[in-house]
């Protein structure tokens, strides 16, 4: 039986480097997806504007009736733009990051052009 020749530490190093890089991209995902969901219910979900009046809340004192629906409104549409920039990151990365990333990690590792 033949055997497998060794990987070079080169060798093992881009393939290190490419695995961190999949990881960091696979956790930006799911924050990504977690935020524009969180972001998401926060609009569809949340209480509405019309609850029952608070006269003893500064939102209620400050915005009036209206104003738990103001900050709401606000914060889930922050959080979606947040996740939705993320998934947008993702999408980047996997197209255009990671083959730089590779053929920059091959020529400073001096190992051949995929």
């Amino acid at each position: 039986m033949a055997e497998k020749a060794k990987p070079s530490p080169a060798e093992r190093a881009f393939k290190r480097e490419i695995q961190l890089y999949g990881k960091r991209t696979a956790k930006t995902l799911l924050a990504g997806l977690i935020m524009t969901c969180v972001g998401l219910g926060m609009l569809i979900w949340g209480p509405s504007r019309y609850d029952e009046p608070r006269p003893d809340l500064w939102l209620y004192r400050t915005f009036g009736a209206g104003g738990a629906g103001v900050v709401r409104w606000g914060a889930g549409i922050a959080i979606l733009a947040l996740g939705v920039y993320w998934l947008y990151r993702v999408s980047r990365r996997m197209r255009v990051g990671q083959p730089a990333l590779e053929a920059r990690t091959r020529q400073r590792l001096g190992l051949p052009p995929a």
